[in-house]
């Protein structure tokens, strides 16, 4: 099983793939090209997120949903890349879930709201993995979060990484995860 962790943006995406053991089987930023906007850098994901889905065999899919504040006058912009992102996994059959910034930064630290470069920090000390890119390492948080959502080898999580787990379980138990 593949597990995939996608940290979105429109200027530097950071998907990353997990297998069932954590280990890491491909890492991708989607870059567009500079100085493209509107819909000619939403074709360039939609394309590029397409050749990257292709050459993938994705089951489970975590996607850090937006912080409110950070894109200041570009949320609609995101949002319509998060709709276009999640199409396309709603086309491939790839079950997703959304997790939130402060769960992403909980899952990594226990504290929910450390600085997002610790995160690369956290990683390195917990899984002795070094990532020194802030959408990939967002990524493979995520893509740890949709594993251990989607298997029952939980017994070496902290604490703190079962708690966001827990509350994600609760979060989708009533609703279909093709959502």
């Amino acid at each position: 099983m593949l597990f995939l962790g996608a940290d979105l943006s429109l200027n530097s995406s950071g998907l990353v793939i997990i297998n069932e053991s954590a280990t890491i089987i491909s890492q991708f930023l989607l870059t567009p090209p500079s100085g493209s906007r509107g819909v000619e850098r939403l074709y360039f994901l939609e394309q590029s997120l397409i050749e990257f889905l292709n050459a993938n065999n994705i089951i489970y899919c975590c996607i850090e949903s937006p912080a409110f504040g950070s894109e200041q006058g570009h949320l609609f912009d995101l949002g319509e890349w998060a709709g276009i992102f999640k199409l396309q996994l709603f086309k491939k059959g790839i079950e997703f879930i959304f997790a939130a910034p402060n769960q992403l930064k909980k899952y990594a630290s226990g504290n929910a709201t450390s600085k997002k470069d610790t995160i690369m920090l956290d990683i390195y000390k917990n899984y002795n993995i070094e990532i020194r890119q802030n959408d990939l390492a967002d990524a493979y948080i995520l893509s740890r979060i949709c594993r251990d959502y989607h298997t029952e080898e939980n017994a070496d999580l902290r604490a703190y990484q079962k708690d966001v787990i827990s509350s994600l379980k609760k979060k989708y138990k009533q609703t279909s995860l093709l959502q």
